[in-house]
């Protein structure tokens, strides 16, 4: 049972629970709807999907804040020894 349907407003894991509650039951319905393959396929591997995904953005935030510590290591020391940009 979908406890809240407000997608906008749900934390990363009320999401994730309910595309995996979907997950799991779009076969109950799919004939209803008339889902087939290969969308259906794609239906029934969503919540892997999405902590696939998730995953991915934790690993990229990280490197995006490695990045730019080095980057702005980098621009102060050229503040001291000339920008080598110019």
């Amino acid at each position: 049972m979908i406890i809240k349907n407000s997608i906008s407003t749900n934390s990363y894991s009320e999401r994730a629970e309910r595309l995996q509650l979907l997950s799991t039951n779009i076969d109950t319905f799919a004939v209803d709807l008339g889902i087939i393959d290969p969308r259906l396929t794609s239906c029934r591997n969503a919540d892997g999907e999405w902590d696939d995904a998730c995953a991915k953005c934790v690993v990229e935030d990280g490197q995006k804040d490695e990045a730019y510590e080095e980057f702005t290591t980098l621009a102060e020391g050229s503040e001291t020894i000339g920008n080598p940009l110019e």
